[in-house]
């Protein structure tokens, strides 16, 4: 995501604080500037926020990097889950960790330090969605996955 070769418009979100706060904020290390904030943040009414990246196409996904706002504010995410769905599938799943319950990541302790979380078990998707949990001020986020396109 943070080189831009997944376009804008395959970035969305449950909500966005505001324009300047939505999904395209969501790119690791992306910097605030342009009167647009230095991360993805939701609208505080949002119970059940999340942001996704659409591939394109199926991904072997192995895990994601989390980072909080920053510069402009002391915003992060604690912990999270991770959804994800295959091109053509009708639902999203949930990465699972023991006793096949919906695995709870740890997230960020700061603003700007990388956090880095392998998936239990690496998933085959078009789709992840990163659903915020526990939030320190407000669930800002900026991310980066990891993985590689699957051999066509």
């Amino acid at each position: 995501m943070e080189d831009g070769r997944i376009p804008d418009d395959r970035l969305s979100a449950s909500s966005c604080y505001q324009y300047k706060d939505c999904a395209t904020r969501a790119r690791l290390n992306q910097p605030a500037g342009d009167g647009r904030r230095g991360a993805w943040s939701p609208e505080y009414s949002d119970n059940s926020p999340w942001v996704q990246a659409d591939l394109g196409t199926d991904h072997l996904i192995e895990g994601v990097i989390t980072q909080g706002r920053y510069p402009d504010g002391e915003e992060w995410v604690k912990r999270f889950r991770i959804q994800y769905k295959r091109d053509g599938a009708s639902s999203f799943e949930d990465v699972v960790g023991m006793k096949d319950k919906p695995k709870l990541f740890k997230g960020n302790t700061d603003a700007n330090t990388e956090v880095t979380n392998l998936l239990p078990t690496a998933v085959v998707a078009r789709y992840v969605r990163i659903l915020p949990k526990f939030c320190y001020s407000s669930c800002s986020l900026r991310f980066e996955l990891l993985g590689a396109a699957l051999e066509r």
